[in-house]
């Protein structure tokens, strides 16, 4: 038995010879992203999500990359559910690049608006930082959905590669 993707998966009658019958055993998901990669332009603001601690953070697009649909960002501090009050900071500092998939990001922001003399620091309209917020949360619940069952599906591929020869289903 072998994974192809996440969504197939490959039987064999004996280990991996040229018999073998393709299973759909989840829905092919249509990987959606609530922004359009054309539309991204280098120099503008965006929301998104930032896998590596799980918040989302609004950014300046510094670079794009066509091929592998991703982003170059340039973040704000603080994370945007820590910035609704205080507001976000721009800053220079490479440590907070980095290079984000279309798909994490959750939207352009139109509405950034300079709170300090030094132009520095910005805030989002309510209404903007509302839809931002929901996106995020809804990205948050929906990865959780898909997550589980996979988990679940590697424990069941396990359970059967180690305990049977052949696979029928």
């Amino acid at each position: 038995m072998s994974w192809r993707g996440l969504t197939h998966m490959d039987a064999y009658g004996i280990s991996e010879n040229e018999n073998f019958k393709t299973f759909q055993i989840l829905p092919i998901l249509d990987l959606i992203t609530n922004v359009d990669f054309k539309s991204i332009s280098v120099g503008k603001h965006v929301a998104c999500l930032y896998s590596e601690d799980g918040r989302w953070y609004l950014a300046i697009v510094l670079e794009k990359k066509e091929e592998q649909q991703e982003c170059l960002l340039q973040f704000y501090q603080p994370p945007g559910e820590s910035a609704s009050i205080r507001g976000f900071k721009s800053t220079t500092n490479s440590k907070d690049q980095a290079w984000i998939p279309c798909v994490d990001v959750l939207r352009k922001i139109d509405s950034l608006e300079k709170t300090s003399r030094s132009g520095r620091t910005f805030k989002l309209s309510p209404t903007e930082y509302e839809q931002v917020s929901e996106l995020f949360t809804k990205k948050m619940q929906d990865s959780y959905e898909i997550n589980l069952p996979f988990s679940l599906l590697f424990s069941f591929s396990v359970c059967i590669k180690n305990t049977a020869t052949k696979c029928y289903l």
